[in-house]
């Protein structure tokens, strides 16, 4: 099995494109929201199902409220730790 990782910022969401990208874990949340799409469309190429994961911290929960209002069509499920 091949595991292959890439740690970046905000500028690979744009304009790269990888083959296969199945998992995305957002350390934070993008300071413009509309970043958000970018960033999880990786999951989303050649019909790849893949999950995202968000690691927010509470003082950013009115963006994850947004993110989640604009993303009807993706399934959310919060996990408190």
């Amino acid at each position: 099995m091949d595991l292959l990782f890439l740690v970046t910022t905000d500028l690979i969401a744009r304009g790269m494109d990888f083959n296969g990208v199945s998992h995305i874990v957002n350390y934070d949340l993008p300071s413009d929201l509309s970043y958000f799409k970018h960033r999880i469309g990786r999951t989303n190429r050649n019909n790849v199902y893949g999950q995202v994961y968000n690691i927010y911290c509470s003082k950013d929960s009115k963006k994850y409220d947004v993110i989640e209002k604009k993303n009807k069509s993706l399934e959310f499920v919060k996990i408190n730790i």
